[in-house]
């Protein structure tokens, strides 16, 4: 698990709207109940605009007198940019954990939501050769456990060839808060070529999970985060800023005052990082 406390000058990188389209993806998925299979994973997918406002939102019980009930809700926003990904387990009963693919196997997870953006036509001007684009994103939120041996996940990923998914925190018991600001680290994900178009996606992600693969024990967990960008950190393979780089995106960060007392902060641990 990785936490981290990161900022970096977000105003300093200028951002100019002119690119290529950008999509969100939302998804409610369950691992228990009914048949395994793609009924129980919902996705829902658009363009993303200032004015996008969407959700998500997806219910289910076993049903009977100990029923199982799962609660969730996806959305994405365009104005403030945001997105939530929220997911309520109650289970009065055990109740059986298995994969939606097959062959069908013993799962521990109980439940999966995301939401996510991806922009295509990205590009960074005003240098030459390779940089790397660090997004900076605040993410909060709550969890609330009150389960013996489930608990509630919460992660991110962000990436442009790719990413790698950071485990932000799991709830232990009663209720958790959560407020964190997050930064990919400088690597082969996040980097790119001056003046050469690439895809850039984010998302968060927030589950359940047993403690026994196969089986979930009556109880309750519920987690529920949302996700802002803060802006963008345009820099080199040592973690220094490129002076009179500028990212053109049509993504509009949400800068927040609070950010700026953490730079000198996230500027040292970016660094430390660095072999």
């Amino acid at each position: 698990m990785r936490y981290a406390l990161l900022a970096f000058a977000l105003l300093a990188i200028p951002v100019r709207s002119e690119c290529g389209p950008i999509t969100y993806t939302l998804r409610e998925g369950r691992f228990f109940g009914g048949a395994p299979g793609p009924s129980r994973d919902l996705t829902s997918s658009g363009a993303f605009t200032p004015v996008t406002n969407v959700a998500l939102p997806a219910t289910y019980s076993t049903g009977g007198p100990s029923p199982v009930t799962f609660t969730g809700n996806t959305t994405a926003q365009g104005a403030p940019l945001e997105l939530r990904a929220a997911n309520t387990v109650v289970a009065q009963s055990s109740t059986a954990l298995q994969f939606n693919v097959a062959p069908f196997g013993d799962t521990s997870f109980v439940t999966l939501v995301q939401s996510g953006l991806q922009e295509n036509g990205v590009v960074v001007t005003g240098s030459s050769g390779t940089g790397y684009l660090l997004p900076h994103f605040r993410v909060d939120g709550t969890f609330t456990d009150a389960h013996a041996s489930a608990f509630g996940q919460l992660g991110i990923c962000a990436g442009i060839s790719g990413c790698l998914a950071t485990g932000l925190d799991n709830s232990s018991a009663g209720v958790q808060t959560l407020d964190v600001t997050f930064t990919p680290d400088i690597g082969a994900q996040t980097a790119f070529t001056f003046g050469t178009p690439f895809q850039f996606f984010f998302f968060l992600s927030s589950g359940i999970s047993s403690g026994t693969s196969g089986t979930l024990a009556p109880g309750s967990v519920s987690a529920d985060f949302r996700l802002r960008l803060l802006g963008f950190s345009v820099v080199d393979a040592n973690g220094n800023d490129i002076s009179g780089a500028v990212v053109h995106s049509d993504l509009a960060p949400v800068p927040e005052p609070a950010v700026g007392a953490l730079l000198l902060l996230g500027l040292a641990a970016l660094r430390r990082r660095r072999p």
